[in-house]
């Protein structure tokens, strides 16, 4: 072996090792920046029903495949006042993406309009505001349950017959549209007549507090149709307590599984219809 060589072998080896640790330094400064990550706030009217805890257990389980979404649902618990403030707590904290299930359509629209002209993404869930001003709309098309409930109450009653409206939260958009295709459908159907209304709110309670006297004030009432099984599973409760339930049918709607959900009611006979 040539000494010489060998000698500058040795002399070069310490700045070999020097480059090599200065080329790894620089790779690592060079590796692609960390992925974005994103906020989405969720504006909820409420929470307190079985409907809405799956709607929430749904969207968790899609976001559980995108590790740099953060996710945060605020419950208005069926207050207006409440869901704006909300919504203008995640206009401050800054939230890339805003979904809203309004509890009032009118009062909320302001604010969500004014996320939107901040150039904010805003998603409508189930529940409309009055402005065309949102991204897009997510939710049943409530016209067509309402006109779909009126069609087949005419079919129960042989089109002949008295029907009594439980209504879901005043200036809420599925209490409305299903209320607005309800009437059309019955329209259709001269023999069968809406003979009153009761205010319900989406709730159990509402409906057995307002219900009785509604039955008393119209006892030729056969069919009952509620904006959510809820009401109707109310509804019932009154009927039986009333003695009615072989005289007086009713719908209701949601059509949830599980216990207590929509579809098990109407197996049990419970309601004709969700």
């Amino acid at each position: 072996m040539n000494p010489l060589a060998a000698s500058g072998s040795c002399r070069f080896l310490p700045l070999a090792r020097w480059l090599g640790v200065l080329g790894w330094l620089l790779l690592a400064g060079c590796q692609a920046p960390p992925p974005p990550t994103y906020r989405i706030g969720f504006s909820q009217c409420t929470n307190g029903d079985a409907w809405r805890l799956a709607m929430l257990a749904g969207m968790k389980k899609e976001l559980s495949f995108y590790p740099e979404v953060s996710f945060q649902m605020k419950d208005a618990r069926n207050s207006t006042r409440a869901q704006e403030r909300h919504i203008r707590e995640f206009l401050r904290e800054g939230v890339d993406l805003l979904i809203v299930s309004a509890n009032e359509a009118e009062p909320i629209t302001p604010v969500v309009e004014e996320a939107y002209n901040r150039g904010i993404p805003v998603v409508i869930l189930d529940r409309r505001t009055t402005s065309p001003l949102y991204t897009a709309y997510v939710g049943g098309n409530n016209v067509e349950v309402g006109q779909i409930a009126g069609h087949y109450a005419s079919s129960l009653l042989h089109q002949r017959g008295n029907v009594l409206e439980v209504l879901g939260a005043p200036g809420a958009s599925p209490a409305l549209d299903r209320h607005r295709g309800f009437a059309q459908a019955l329209a259709a159907a001269p023999g069968v007549r809406l003979v009153g209304q009761v205010p319900g709110n989406w709730e159990q309670p509402s409906v057995r507090r307002a219900l009785p006297a509604a039955l008393r004030a119209h006892p030729e009432v056969n069919l009952i149709f509620a904006h959510n099984d809820r009401m109707a599973l109310g509804a019932y409760q009154v009927c039986r307590q009333l003695g009615l339930t072989q005289r007086v049918r009713i719908m209701g709607v949601d059509g949830l599984p599980g216990p207590r959900g929509g579809i098990q009611l109407v197996q049990e006979k419970v309601l004709a219809a969700t």
